[in-house]
């Protein structure tokens, strides 16, 4: 995890201030946390990450003004869905604007 203001436990990361974070690497039973301020923007970059959460939600925004999920194209590597199946993510090009697809492996 990268940025300031992210803080790591047993149970996972916690996310207490705006900023851009990049997620990386496994997080194999826990949760991502955002519990940041009233008025604070938080951005999610998720390069490469695999959370899974056996009791609730791999990425869960209790609080903040608003938050941003962003996936890094990053060839063959995976991130994950909530329901915690495992999710393959890779960019299709089109004429007008990149989209990601998802397809469960």
């Amino acid at each position: 995890m990268q940025g300031t203001g992210a803080q790591a436990s047993a149970d996972g990361v916690v996310i207490s201030s705006a900023g851009t974070y990049v997620v990386s690497g496994e997080l194999t039973d826990g949760q991502l946390l955002v519990d940041a301020g009233d008025d604070d923007k938080v951005q999610l970059v998720l390069a490469g990450a695999i959370i899974h959460n056996e009791d609730g939600a791999a990425i869960y925004v209790r609080n903040a003004d608003k938050c941003f999920v962003t996936l890094a194209w990053m060839r063959g590597r995976r991130t994950i869905c909530p329901t915690g199946r495992r999710m393959r993510w890779k960019m299709i090009p089109t004429n007008r604007t990149p989209r990601c697809s998802a397809s469960a492996t």
